[in-house]
């Protein structure tokens, strides 16, 4: 019988972690890109969640654009993460507009997307405060997608996972058609991007079944195709009666 893995110690966390009192979320002016990480998060959501409800998990919950606070006690301990996957969660959390995390468990997997909404202190949080923060936290893997190619990380792709409370790089592999894509035991998927070919989407390999996670349009197209298949066997139905 192997034991749980014992959590971290949240209260401990050093205050550098800890946004100050006084500190606001920044509402800057509307610039041509400044959404650009709301369409891939909402993509990469969306592909995930289809995922997994196809395989019958109802226990997955996969967050973005609200705060993970970590400690009651201290309401500027929190994170903020663009997309989050917690696995084995109670459904209690699920209605709720924050992830508090003491209620639950650490989700399991973060995605940071880079864009100019960010500014650079929100870039340059992502490079260097939330790594030690989110593996202080516990959360398994770490992963950072720059959907302009690498304008704002200075990297297309990077994966980091959890070992011994310190994050390592996850391994990436270029294909000679540009992909850039590195496995994530936590989602049992490759994390693949391309700019040249995908632009800003993000997209999700299942090796077992050896193809790409269909994203929302492939999804609908899908749908209409079978939609459109029923009504042409309805239409053989109803022509074999006459």
């Amino acid at each position: 019988m192997t034991s749980e893995p014992a959590q971290p110690d949240r209260t401990m966390i050093p205050y550098r972690y800890v946004l100050p009192k006084e500190y606001t979320f920044p509402d800057p002016e509307p610039a041509p890109d400044s959404m650009r990480a709301s369409p891939v998060v909402a993509r990469c959501g969306y592909t995930l969640q289809d995922h997994f409800n196809t395989w019958g998990r109802d226990d997955v919950y996969i967050g973005s654009g609200g705060f993970q606070f970590w400690f009651p006690q201290c309401p500027n301990a929190i994170a903020t993460p663009d997309l989050f996957v917690a696995f084995g969660v109670k459904f209690a959390v699920f209605p709720s507009v924050c992830y508090n995390i003491w209620d639950d468990k650490p989700p399991d997997l973060v995605l940071e997307v880079a864009s100019i909404h960010k500014d650079r202190f929100g870039i340059d949080d992502d490079i260097n405060r939330k790594p030690g923060l989110y593996a202080l936290l516990g959360i398994g893997e770490y992963w950072r997608f720059d959907s302009t190619g690498g304008d704002y990380y200075g990297y297309h792709l990077a994966g980091d996972i959890l070992v011994d409370g310190a994050y390592q790089p996850i391994p990436l592999t270029t294909e000679p058609d540009g992909t850039v894509w590195g496995y994530s035991p936590v989602l049992d998927l490759s994390i693949c991007a391309n700019f040249a070919e995908w632009g800003d989407r993000l997209r999700f390999y299942d090796a077992k079944a050896g193809a790409y996670l269909r994203n929302m349009q492939e999804a609908n197209a899908a749908i209409a195709e079978r939609d459109r298949e029923i009504e042409r066997l309805n239409e053989e139905i109803h022509r074999l009666r006459a």
